[in-house]
């Protein structure tokens, strides 16, 4: 194959390592048997089930003030709202997360950034944002076979890409999902930023964030 061996973990990497660690806060940490509606307590474990719906906003998305934060690494800056937490990434030196989370702590929704070397083909030429996502949905289809995607094509900056919107299903957990694909200026990275909504609720203005966040990314 032209991919090579270590991108191709890589991603798969990240992707299955977010749904393991879904899988594990769904189904608790506590004895087998367990219920995932049970009530935590302080020195219990809390579960998927607790988090918070997304809330009404109370500023239009559009309107809320923006901070501009820069990577861990510096390589990129983007601008956050106030409350998103920059996280430890979820694989060091693989992704960075910025977080929101409701008012116990639990994770409401989250942004994660990569950017990965591109695999070339034997003829030289380099994947395009399209593989990366249809690449990226095939993972997704081997946990979730009825999930189903949206591609459409998008702008930031200088660069040109796919924004890939789906949904799929990590145990009791509907996680909604978007992804966008953007080829560094040289053509050697592919830049990956993903938000995932995992609370219940209307998650409309979080998506009209999110595309507004991406609006704001550069590259350094």
């Amino acid at each position: 194959m032209f991919m090579t061996g270590l991108a191709r973990a890589s991603r798969q990497h990240i992707i299955i390592a977010a749904c393991v660690a879904l899988l594990a806060l769904a189904c608790g940490s506590g004895e087998r048997g367990e219920s995932s509606d049970a009530t935590p307590t302080a020195e219990g474990p809390k579960f998927i089930g607790d988090i918070e719906p997304i809330p009404t906003p109370a500023v239009d998305p559009l309107d809320l003030p923006l901070t501009r934060a820069e990577s861990i690494t510096g390589l990129y800056t983007i601008d956050v709202p106030d409350g998103w937490e920059h996280a430890s990434a979820l694989n060091p030196g693989q992704e960075e997360i910025f977080q929101l989370k409701d008012t116990k702590g639990l994770l409401q929704a989250e942004i994660g950034i990569t950017c990965e070397p591109i695999p070339v083909r034997d003829d030289g030429t380099p994947w395009t944002p399209r593989e990366f996502a249809e690449r990226d949905f095939a993972y997704v289809q081997r946990i979730s076979p009825g999930a189903e995607s949206s591609l459409s094509g998008v702008t930031v900056g200088d660069l040109q890409g796919i924004a890939m919107t789906y949904a799929n299903t990590v145990g009791v957990v509907n996680i909604r999902q978007q992804a966008v694909y953007l080829p560094s200026a040289d053509n050697t990275c592919m830049w990956t930023l993903r938000l995932r909504v995992f609370a219940p609720g209307d998650a409309a203005h979080l998506l009209t964030l999110f595309q507004r966040m991406v609006g704001t990314f550069r590259p350094v």
